[in-house]
């Protein structure tokens, strides 16, 4: 069985046989142990052995079997584990071929503050405490994304560009007040209260998920002689583990800096929340 530090070195589709059929994550090396593509599977025999096809792949498909010369295998106790590893390993290794998952060096929320003049204001999240960043609404890759999306919501929902902060702060109805979108906060038809109402309302999906729990958490599975932990603060993966019953084992630690990340938010909100009693 091939595990954790193990490497088929000059790889051929001829040992694919001898790959577990279990979960886990798989790396694909070149030939000067460049690290090419890394994915995940819960079959990682059958999922290698696509990789492996004559036919049905595209150009990109096609360069990376061409260029694998070594495969690394981590199987891993559950699918959760297996996503964790997956995602981490991509954000933190230069990988030529994925292109999905790396790590978003900017991510920007929509903060509410209607005490202010202007309810809504776009920020950068890079060096916000997680805390803060869960009090907000949305997480987006640019900044223009997280304008359209309020110009979408606005528009949807006749609220005024003055008052979300899409215009300029001046004595003057808006734009939108003009060709009938907006109802009128900017000149007193509508009151502010009532506007606000109706924003809330319209964004209350977009808000990102408060931490359930009143500190760190300890993830701990077990299958078939393979463990895996991980711990998780703020929806940030701080550290992970997978260790063999023969004790191989391989580790990473992310606890010096709370790295919010966008993917393994989503993923571990999306795990957790249904583990919830």
């Amino acid at each position: 069985m091939i595990f954790i530090n193990d490497i088929v070195s000059e790889f051929s589709p001829n040992e694919i046989s001898s790959i577990p059929d279990g979960i886990g994550v798989y790396l694909f090396y070149g030939s000067e142990d460049e690290l090419l593509y890394v994915g995940k599977s819960v079959n990682l025999r059958n999922r290698i052995k696509e990789h492996f096809r004559s036919k049905g792949l595209n150009q990109r498909k096609v360069d990376i079997r061409e260029a694998i010369k070594k495969i690394k295998i981590l199987p891993t106790a559950t699918e959760i584990g297996a996503l964790l590893f997956e995602l981490f390993l991509i954000k933190t290794s230069f990988t030529i071929y994925n292109r999905r998952s790396r790590r978003i060096r900017r991510l920007y929320t929509i903060q509410v503050n209607k005490a202010s003049q202007v309810g809504l204001k776009i920020m950068s999240a890079e060096d916000e405490e997680p805390e803060k960043l869960l009090s907000c609404y949305g997480l987006f890759k640019a900044k223009q994304h997280a304008i359209e999306k309020i110009t979408l919501i606005a528009k949807e929902n006749n609220l005024c560009q003055k008052r979300i902060g899409l215009a300029q702060q001046d004595s003057k109805a808006c734009f939108w007040q003009q060709v009938g979108i907006c109802n009128g906060v900017c000149t007193g038809a509508e009151s502010v209260t009532n506007h606000d109402e109706r924003l809330m309302s319209a964004i209350a999906n977009l808000q990102n998920q408060h931490w359930p729990h009143p500190g760190k958490i300890i993830l701990n599975n077990e299958v078939a002689g393979i463990s895996e932990t991980f711990i998780i603060d703020k929806w940030c993966l701080l550290q992970g583990e997978i260790a063999s019953a023969s004790g191989d084992r391989i580790s990473f630690n992310d606890s010096d800096k709370f790295n919010f990340d966008r993917d393994i938010y989503r993923l571990l909100s999306n795990h957790l929340t249904k583990a919830l009693p």
